[in-house]
């Protein structure tokens, strides 16, 4: 038998790694004195001990890593968590090689003396939200305050706040100054009562979006698209449903200067 500290030179692991992992149920001393409360490793533990060095260097967490030293594991069992382990791997890989070349990008507009400033494009994964919309066509962009009043109202009558801001999503296949087939929305929790006009449904999320930030009057969103637009062209994306506007800061007839629109693009690998 070896004390801690013994064991643990020979292992090659802190004591406080040991302590821990007898915490967990990883790795419990073959004997603990009542007395002292020193611990007492034997030769035979080093395998069990080596079993979770490896499966850690993986990149399992100890969580994972505890049903997998049980005996009756099977074989498959392991192959299965192993699958899983590498197919994250993989992914965090595609993941880093996708943010290396958004760096390179950036090097190259750097180079060029084209790199945006003002305007910051990066991805964003968006999770499903709940909202209360208006699916309508409306003859321009100067009644989209008017649909957000009525979106308040009708959840002020059922006594209910927003959950966040208010968003507009546009399903024109092309470019409109007037007939514009929108939805306006407004997030809430829980479940609303319906009318003829305001439904509430799920507003789906979305696995890629471009997502860039405006400052100021809605007819210069302009800019925000071109940098968007010039983004996804040097990152090889296209886009890939609905734009949608989110309206963060918003107080019509308010200054327009201090307005603030996320513009969210759905996008896919070209």
């Amino acid at each position: 038998m070896y004390r801690i500290g013994e064991f643990s030179k020979f292992a090659m692991v802190s004591t406080r790694t040991l302590r821990l992992y007898d915490e967990m149920g990883l790795l419990k001393p073959e004997q603990q004195d009542l007395a002292t409360s020193y611990r007492y490793y034997s030769a035979g533990q080093l395998a069990r001990l080596n079993r979770i060095l490896v499966l850690k260097d993986m990149g399992l967490s100890l969580e994972q890593i505890r049903p997998l030293l049980d005996s009756d594991i099977s074989p498959e069992q392991i192959r299965g968590m192993l699958k899983l382990k590498q197919a994250e791997l993989h992914q965090q890989i595609k993941e880093s090689y996708d943010r290396l070349a958004r760096i390179e990008t950036w090097f190259q507009q750097l180079n060029a003396n084209s790199l945006n400033l003002e305007y910051q494009v990066g991805l964003k994964q968006v999770e499903p939200q709940q909202v209360v919309a208006i699916r309508t066509v409306v003859p321009g962009m100067e009644e989209v305050p008017l649909l957000f009043e009525e979106l308040a109202a009708h959840l002020a009558r059922h006594k209910v706040m927003p959950a966040g801001p208010p968003q507009v999503l546009f399903y024109d296949d092309e470019y409109r100054d007037f007939d514009l087939n929108i939805e306006a929305t407004l997030p809430v929790r829980g479940a609303v009562p319906e009318s003829d006009r305001v439904k509430l449904r799920e507003l789906p999320g979305l696995e890629t979006a471009a997502s860039v930030v405006h400052t100021g009057p809605h007819e210069k969103l302009v800019k925000a698209f071109g940098a968007a637009l010039g983004w996804m062209e040097a990152n090889h994306y296209r886009p890939d449903g609905p734009n949608r506007e989110i309206f963060v800061k918003f107080s019509p007839p308010g200054d327009q200067a201090n307005f603030v629109t996320e513009i969210v693009v759905p996008v896919a690998r070209v």
